[in-house]
């Protein structure tokens, strides 16, 4: 009986992350060649040139002209290490049997051009940085804490919390689209 336990968990498990997977898909075919900063704060398709920098070429009339944090999503990115072969490297987003319909595949012994790179890194860093998504979001997700700070958003961002969930920074990216998606 015990087994039969486990395997119905880990089915379970498997399945949660396959409809985030189709989650994933929708997300990514919808934003391709998009800015990501510019859909999650105002809504609009602005593409995504050489010369349009995520969060600073993003603002609104209203806005002040410097952005604070800006490039702080660089060093957050850095210090999510995510495990080889589980996720892409360039973008985040799972890799193998929960790799999302829209994300080249992986050729070994071949560079790859992720065309999403970055899209977990800044789309997170986005959430941190609005208050007001940031306040809805420590309402969703158990550890995020109002205040915190960089290091430990960083810290929390590349946790994993169940068998059932990507890590945290991905399921926060998954959150955020389903909150704004069209």
């Amino acid at each position: 009986m015990p087994i039969q336990i486990d395997a119905a968990y880990c089915m379970a498990n498997a399945k949660e992350k396959h409809q985030k997977e189709k989650i994933l898909s929708e997300m990514i075919n919808f934003l391709n060649g998009s800015c990501y900063v510019c859909w999650a704060k105002k809504g609009e398709l602005i593409p995504k040139t050489t010369d349009h920098k995520p969060f600073i070429h993003c603002h609104q009339s209203e806005d002040p002209k410097f952005v604070d944090n800006a490039t702080g999503w660089w060093q957050m990115k850095k210090q999510i290490r995510l495990g080889k072969y589980e996720y892409c490297f360039q973008c985040g987003l799972p890799q193998a049997k929960y790799m999302p319909s829209g994300h080249p595949p992986f050729r070994k012994g071949q560079p790859m051009a992720c065309p999403f790179e970055d899209i977990v890194a800044i789309l997170t860093w986005f959430v941190f940085m609005d208050p007001p998504i940031y306040e809805k979001a420590c309402t969703a997700f158990h550890g995020l804490r109002p205040r915190m700070t960089i290091e430990d958003f960083t810290s929390w961002a590349k946790r994993e919390e169940g068998l059932g969930s990507f890590y945290n920074a991905l399921e926060l990216v998954i959150w955020l689209w389903n909150q704004k998606k069209p």
